[in-house]
């Protein structure tokens, strides 16, 4: 990706603040030529995530992109086991 937008962008330097899962989706910062000097301030910075849950199923990948192999009733589900 940073190789990319150093071509795309003709910039010497470039680069990002952390990495995206293969299956989330968002915004990658990229920073470029001599504000490259900040990453290292940014990098610590909490993350925000936000996702939608199907509750009372699993999955052989134990995430989206797997196979439904367990469907349960979400109905007893605690708020926390959630947050476990």
């Amino acid at each position: 990706m940073v190789w990319s937008v150093r071509k795309i962008l003709g910039v010497q330097k470039a680069g990002h603040i952390g990495t995206l899962d293969p299956i989330a989706d968002g915004v990658l910062p990229i920073c470029l030529d001599r504000s490259t000097r900040i990453i290292q301030f940014l990098t610590p910075l909490q993350k925000t995530y936000r996702a939608t849950l199907q509750l009372g199923s699993e999955t052989d990948t134990q995430d989206a992109t797997g196979r439904l192999v367990i469907t349960k009733d979400p109905s007893m589900v605690t708020e926390g086991q959630i947050k476990q």
